[in-house]
């Protein structure tokens, strides 16, 4: 008789003995099962002078099989029953495997003897009581291993997660500070370069000038000789070439005082372009380090993000019954628990229990600012578009929100009824909208609708129009007292910042 699992194989220790009970009261020893953690038939009592004495079977000996029957994994049944089933015996011993078993209070009081006297029906329903808390406390045990397993695996994860994401902002931090050394040694190049360019200019200048000074006062020497030698001659024809002469010298003074001139204004120009240059240089540095900051920034945001949600995650998986880990939930009212579709993108969404689900539950108070939280589904239509027109992000002054400003006639946003301009939609399908940029919200609901499934459910923040355009207008006229400058509200509002830097929302 076998039960279908191979016998297991012997080790150096292990050793097989033959029995035979013909005409015996049985083996005379007691057995019990080990814990779940430890499976297995060992031997917990021998009488003395029965036969499991004379063939040497010793407390905590283990029986891996018996006429074949693998004990290692059979249930307690199979275990009595290849024992008592047969007078002739082929046992496989492991000596004193479970032997540090019996030292733990947990074992059983009473064991299960071999012998062939039928049991009262107490000790019997005594037995079965035994094994069944056993079989509890090995269940118990078996529990807190698994959530002990649970926590810590959670716990390496999220400081895993964490550790990637300080390592990732390091990284970010040291290329930045790199570039931005480079580009300080590059601009004080430059700038030298320019200051060696403009002291050899200067030095061009001084020299022409003193040639120039020099001719003016060779021209001077030549005019008093000239005058020595029209004083000392009066003739005609010296008064006519002492004419030519001064009208050729006067010609060469207004051409080079006419150059010089032409090459001051080339100089002063070419001075006035190198400081425009170098401003223009210096305005983009600022812009092009405020954009980084701001990229920082929002890394740490979702650093923080990322890790608060692990934490939430991690307390919310402890205070579950259950020991085996499910992935985190994502929200949905109860209409959209159907048809909404899987992917690795999804947070457990196959998990979620609707009936008990608060949508506010998502988002921290400063988030909700007193706003009613709603949860619709819309069903998506073929060749149908949402219908709808957003703004905002976490580049605009909206700080952070997607906000609906047009609810279009003839969309699915538009059938449904259940959405106005004004309201802010801060999930969809189970994708967070609060605190990214414009483009990728506008991304994320084209995702949505291109996606398989049947529907489509946003969580939204319920705010009427006139609210909406309240806050917008005291947004822009509470920024006008710093660096922003108001402009009457219009479909496309507009805002001019410093440096003549406008920022339109569309």
């Amino acid at each position: 008789m076998s039960n279908g699992a191979p016998s297991p194989k012997m080790g150096k220790e292990d050793r097989r003995v033959f029995v035979n009970l013909e005409g015996t009261p049985g083996l005379g020893c007691s057995i019990c099962g080990g814990p779940a953690y430890k499976p297995g038939v060992f031997v917990k009592n021998i009488k003395p002078g029965s036969i499991a004495e004379e063939i040497g079977l010793k407390l905590g000996d283990q029986f891996l099989d018996v006429n074949g029957i693998n004990l290692i994994h059979a249930d307690y049944g199979e275990a009595i029953s290849a024992l008592k089933g047969s007078k002739q015996l082929t046992i496989t011993v492991r000596p004193q495997e479970g032997e540090e078993l019996f030292k733990d209070v947990t074992m059983p009081k009473k064991s299960i003897h071999l012998d062939n006297e039928p049991q009262d029906p107490e000790e019997r329903r005594a037995e079965r009581e035994e094994l069944e808390r056993l079989r509890q406390i090995a269940i118990d045990r078996e529990k807190k291993r698994q959530k002990k397993e649970t926590e810590e695996r959670i716990h390496q994860s999220a400081l895993a997660k964490l550790k990637q994401r300080q390592e990732e902002l390091q990284r970010l931090r040291e290329a930045e500070e790199k570039k931005k050394q480079e580009e300080e040694q590059q601009s004080k190049l430059q700038k030298r370069k320019s200051e060696e360019d403009d002291e050899e200019i200067s030095r061009q200048l001084e020299q022409e000038l003193l040639n120039l000074s020099l001719t003016q006062q060779k021209i001077d020497d030549e005019k008093k000789q000239e005058s020595r030698k029209r004083k000392e001659s009066r003739t005609q024809a010296q008064r006519r070439e002492s004419e030519r002469m001064e009208k050729q010298t006067q010609q060469e003074l207004d051409r080079l005082s006419e150059h010089d001139k032409k090459r001051r204004k080339e100089l002063e120009l070419q001075q006035k372009l190198e400081e425009q240059k170098r401003a223009q240089q210096e305005k983009e540095e600022r812009m092009r380090i405020h954009r980084l900051q701001q990229e920082a920034k929002e890394s740490e945001r979702e650093i923080q993000r990322e890790q608060q949600w692990l934490s939430q995650e991690a307390e919310k998986d402890l205070r579950k019954p259950n020991l085996i880990p499910s992935p985190p939930k994502t929200y949905m009212s109860p209409s959209a628990a159907q048809g909404v579709r899987r992917t690795p993108s999804r947070i457990g969404q196959d998990k979620l229990s609707p009936e008990k689900f608060d949508p506010a539950s998502l988002f921290t108070k400063p988030q909700i600012a007193g706003r009613e939280i709603r949860m619709i589904k819309i069903k998506k239509e073929k060749d149908t578009d949402l219908g709808v027109t957003v703004e905002g992000g976490i580049d605009s002054v909206l700080g952070g929100k997607v906000i609906i400003t047009e609810v279009w006639e003839g969309g699915l946003a538009h059938k449904h009824g259940g959405l106005y301009k004004g309201d802010q939609i801060m999930n969809c399908n189970g994708r967070t909208m609060l605190d990214i940029k414009l483009a990728r919200a506008q991304e994320i609901l084209r995702e949505e609708m291109k996606a398989t499934g049947d529907s489509v459910t946003l969580v939204i923040a319920v705010a009427p129009p006139k609210a909406y355009e309240d806050e917008v207008k005291k947004l822009t006229h509470t920024l006008a007292t710093g660096d922003i400058q108001e402009e009457p509200i219009s479909e496309h509002p507009t805002w001019i910042l410093k440096d003549d830097i406008q920022v339109t929302i569309i």
